[in-house]
């Protein structure tokens, strides 16, 4: 990916944050054609296959031991997360209650950004969306059924993982957001360009696109000369 681009997606996906991001910075970033209605997993697949293109590595978290407070540092591979897309179910059967057939489909990234995450009706507007029309609204007992056939057709739309703390042997659970993975290398890779613009610019009169067309090697050794210059 060429500088200037990365640069412009940062700017884009900046004005936003959450799923919205998630599904901009998978359609931006990924050279696939992106479903903004595919399942939330099939979009945290594409995100974690982008990560690891990105950073070359393992995704690293750190969890707080809710027993003894300790701060747990652990790596989960991409590679296993992403066997677990195999069992996303893209058109799910729909359930049956009461001689009736209720359809039904997997949630997205933009079911997710379509509604207030933090409220108290989060969940049953997921389902709401993610029902059809013609069984909009549904008993609270049938609405928790289809909830839970949401979750099971899609074990990447909620990575949680569990580590053991090595302190007291507790085992913590941690949810993993690819979204925020991309966005944080992403971000800190735009800033660091943005920096090095700033400097050389200021330095040598050199123009964004000039600097930015550079081989990164040349540029961070123009970088070093400019920093040694001031020291």
């Amino acid at each position: 990916m060429r500088n200037d681009q990365l640069l412009a997606i940062h700017e884009l996906a900046g004005k936003t944050a959450g799923a919205p991001r998630g599904l901009l910075l998978a359609v931006l970033l990924d050279e696939a054609e992106v479903q903004p209605t595919e399942p939330v997993g099939r979009t945290h697949a594409r995100l974690l296959r982008l990560h690891g293109q990105l950073a070359s590595g393992p995704l690293t978290a750190t969890a707080v031991c809710t027993d003894c407070e300790a701060v747990v540092e652990f790596a989960v591979d991409i590679a296993d997360l992403c066997m677990l897309e195999a069992g996303i179910v893209d058109h799910p059967a729909p359930l049956q209650h009461d001689g009736e057939l209720i359809r039904w489909r997997p949630a997205s990234l933009s079911d997710l950004g379509a509604i207030d995450i933090e409220s108290s009706h989060a969940a049953s507007d997921l389902v709401a969306r993610c029902l059809a029309e013609e069984h909009r609204p549904l008993a609270g007992e049938l609405r928790a059924q289809v909830a839970q056939a949401m979750t099971e057709a899609d074990p990447l739309a909620e990575i949680i993982v569990t580590v053991a703390c090595p302190e007291c042997g507790s085992g913590i659970d941690t949810l993993l957001d690819p979204v925020d993975f991309v966005w944080s290398h992403v971000d800190a890779r735009a800033r660091e360009l943005l920096s090095q613009v700033d400097l050389l610019a200021r330095g040598y009169g050199w123009s964004e696109r000039d600097i930015l067309d550079l081989p990164a090697a040349r540029r961070n050794h123009y970088v070093d000369l400019l920093i040694g210059d001031d020291l």
